[in-house]
C-alpha cells in the first residue's frame, strides 16, 4: 500500500508539467472559444462585422485570427449592396485622397456629402460608407443637409446613391445631424421636399426633363424608404418663402398638366423620357394626395 502511495505521489508531478500550457495564458472563455475549428470560428465572425473580434485574439494564434478575419470579411460586404471591407474601402480611399478631412466616421461623412453635392457616383460613396462614413452627418460647408439632399439635384446617379444611402442606414427625413449643432425642425427642407422640387420661375421645363425624371425616380425611393410626406409638404411651403402659394399636390399637378400639354417630339429619347415622367408624376400625385389625406 505505501509502495502504491509513492508512485502515485510521484506521478502526479510529471502529468501537471505534461500539461503545463506552452504559450502564454488566456482567460477560460477565450481558450474555449478558440478551440472551435477553424470553419466554426469563421461562421460565427461573418455575422460580426467588428474587426475588434480578430484584434482580442492573441497573435500566436495566427489560425484563428486569419478564420475570424474571414469572417469578419462576409459580414462587412453584407452590410449593404455593393459594400467592401473597411481595409479595402481605406486602401482606395488613401490612393483617391478621399480621407483629406481625416480618419474619422464624422469626417468620412462630411466627404461623402461633399460626393454627393458634386455628382460623384457609387465610386467614391460606396468605400466611404463601406469605411464607415456616417450616412446622415452634415456638410462641413452647410451642416443643415446632409448626402440624401446631395441626391435631390438629379445626377446620372443620384437614384442609386441614394439607395444605397437608405440601406446603409441614412435618415430619409434628416435636416440637421451633426454633433456640433442642435437638431431643429425649421433647419430646412427634409430630402423628400429638396427632391421634389419645382420652380416654374426658374425656365421651362423641357430643358429640364431628364434631370426632373432622375428627381422623381429618387422620390419614389425616398419615399419607399419610410420619408414623411407630410413633413415634406410642410418644408415644402415653408421653403418657397412669402408669396410662394404651391405645395407638393399643386407642384406636382403643375407638372403633370405641363407634360400632358407638350406636343413636340425630338426624338425618340426626348420621347420616352416624356412618357417615363408624365407616368410618374402621375403616379407620385397619387401616393402624396393619399398621404396628405390621411394626415388631415
Amino acid at each position: 500500500m505505501r509502495t502504491r502511495s509513492m508512485r502515485s505521489s510521484a506521478a502526479a508531478p510529471t502529468q501537471s508539467s505534461a500539461a503545463a500550457p506552452t504559450q502564454p495564458a488566456a482567460a477560460g472563455s477565450s481558450m474555449s472559444f478558440l478551440a472551435l475549428p477553424l470553419d466554426v470560428l469563421r461562421h460565427a465572425a461573418s455575422y460580426c462585422d467588428r474587426p475588434s473580434v480578430v484584434v482580442a485574439v492573441p497573435r500566436w494564434r495566427g489560425d484563428a485570427r486569419q478564420a475570424l478575419r474571414a469572417g469578419v470579411d462576409v459580414a462587412e460586404r453584407a452590410r449593404f449592396p455593393g459594400a467592401t471591407t473597411v481595409r479595402e474601402a481605406e486602401a482606395f480611399l488613401r490612393d483617391e485622397d478621399g480621407l483629406r478631412y481625416g480618419l474619422t466616421r464624422l469626417a468620412a461623412g462630411r466627404r461623402l456629402c461633399n460626393c454627393t453635392y458634386s455628382g460623384r457616383g457609387l465610386e467614391f460613396v460606396l468605400p466611404l460608407l463601406s469605411y464607415g462614413a456616417l450616412p446622415s452627418v452634415g456638410r462641413l460647408e452647410d451642416p443643415s443637409v446632409t448626402p440624401l439632399h446631395g441626391c435631390a439635384w438629379g445626377f446620372p446617379e443620384s437614384t442609386a446613391t441614394a439607395k444605397i444611402l437608405i440601406s446603409a442606414g441614412a435618415d430619409v427625413d434628416a435636416k440637421v445631424l451633426n454633433p456640433q449643432f442642435a437638431y431643429s425642425a425649421n433647419a430646412g427642407p427634409s430630402p423628400l421636399s429638396r427632391t421634389l422640387w419645382q420652380d416654374p420661375n426658374t425656365g421651362p421645363l423641357w430643358s429640364r426633363l431628364h434631370q426632373i425624371l432622375t428627381q422623381y425616380q429618387t422620390a419614389r425611393v425616398l419615399i419607399a424608404g419610410g420619408a414623411d410626406i407630410s413633413m415634406a409638404n410642410d418644408d415644402y411651403k415653408t421653403a418657397g418663402g412669402e408669396g410662394f402659394d404651391h405645395d407638393l399636390r399643386s407642384m406636382l399637378d403643375y407638372v403633370r398638366n405641363y407634360l400632358s400639354g407638350v406636343h413636340i417630339r425630338e426624338d425618340e429619347v426626348h420621347d420616352q423620357i416624356l412618357v417615363e415622367l408624365e407616368a410618374l408624376a402621375v403616379e407620385l400625385l397619387d401616393i402624396v394626395n393619399a398621404a396628405l389625406h390621411v394626415a388631415e
